[in-house]
């Protein structure tokens, strides 16, 4: 089950694959998660959230491409934060809402979501880098629903329209001894995603991938098809990290090929 979001203590991270990528990207996406504890429901207890930068983006329905590969219970909706105020389209039915208070938006989502549960909410003690590069929507999710709803983004949603495929990929600039690994609340939110999210007659046409670069000067990267754990039992964490305050997952290098960027790029990306 998803866990509550953990400090963004490391803030903006300098992407590696982003500056190779000459196609269109769908960046800022947000997997929201009731926890389970309070909602178990599959039905009910999932959003894709984009957040939009500008006006002109949140009018930009193209997101609503890539709905077909997921199950219909996934709600997928365009957000615009413009300081107190927040609009949110619904990317299925194209219909909109405006907010003038976060709190709003907040009790919205946590009705949406079945997630309004007898305790009081408690707000969240992580501390958010003041940068560019972390959205006002992660912001949000960490300050007003923490403790409810789990949150995770997804680096990189790519959609090839001629081939219908759908691709996934998670960017870690990290790795360990054993292996490299994500946090244990970001793996549990991935494999709710490839459990209950997709839809069973597009399996085959989704790739979903965890990217590890132990190094960014060099042109080695270390590639997970997460979608083998559909079949495999959960991973239970390895270690906690005192430096994330998070319990970690790790993926052994054996589980993993070894390429350069290049090559997973023309062969995963591309190919």
């Amino acid at each position: 089950m998803a866990k509550p979001v953990k400090d963004e203590i490391f803030g903006s991270r300098k992407s590696v694959l982003r500056e190779r990528l000459d196609m269109r990207i769908f960046r800022n996406l947000f997997f929201a998660t009731c926890l389970r504890r309070i909602n178990p429901d599959p039905a009910s207890r999932y959003i894709f959230l984009q957040d939009c930068a500008t006006p002109a983006e949140y009018k930009d329905t193209g997101l609503a491409a890539i709905i077909p590969f997921f199950n219909e219970s996934i709600r997928f909706g365009n957000v615009f934060f413009s300081g107190e105020k927040v609009q949110i389209k619904n990317l299925r039915n194209n219909s909109g809402r405006i907010f003038y208070r976060h709190e709003e938006f907040a009790d919205f989502l946590l009705k949406l979501l079945k997630g309004v549960g007898n305790e009081p909410l408690s707000p969240s003690t992580a501390r958010t880098v003041e940068s560019e590069e972390v959205s006002a929507l992660s912001r949000f999710l960490r300050k007003n629903l923490y403790g409810r709803v789990g949150s995770t983004d997804i680096d990189f949603v790519l959609f090839h329209p001629h081939a219908n495929r759908l691709l996934l990929v998670e960017e870690k600039l990290f790795v360990g001894e054993i292996g490299p690994g994500i946090g244990h609340g970001q793996y549990l939110s991935y494999r709710e995603l490839l459990q209950d999210g997709f839809a069973e007659a597009q399996r085959g046409n989704i790739r979903f991938y965890l990217l590890f670069i132990p190094d960014p000067g060099k042109d080695i990267c270390y590639v997970y098809d997460f979608r083998k754990e559909h079949s495999l039992p959960q991973r239970s964490p390895s270690y906690y990290d005192p430096t994330r305050m998070e319990q970690r997952i790790i993926f052994p290098y054996p589980d993993l090929e070894k390429l350069s960027v290049g090559e997973f790029l023309g062969r995963y990306v591309f190919g």
